[in-house]
């Protein structure tokens, strides 16, 4: 079966952030306000229409992952680690 996720390349390797479903692909060009980062991997929010949306800084995710995992506690791993909600890549 398929799994949905949105691959980004980093340093020549590709990687893989399996989301719950992917809504829309669009292109937008807009000021990310990012006054309001209240945990790691969210570059702020945008107005998408009448929609407050977060911005993932899918890079810092994996980041994170990596080095977690060298510490052997993946993030992933942690209930309380995956935002909840709407999110645009």
């Amino acid at each position: 079966s398929k799994v949905p996720a949105i691959v980004v390349q980093k340093r020549g390797r590709s990687f893989g952030l399996v989301v719950e479903e992917v809504v829309d692909i669009v292109s937008i060009e807009s000021e990310v306000d990012d006054s309001i980062r209240d945990r790691a991997g969210i570059l702020g929010n945008l107005l998408l229409g009448d929609e407050v949306v977060a911005v993932v800084d899918p890079l810092e995710i994996i980041d994170a992952e990596l080095a977690s995992m060298r510490k052997g506690v993946p993030v992933a791993a942690r209930e309380d680690s995956a935002p909840k909600g709407r999110g645009l890549v």
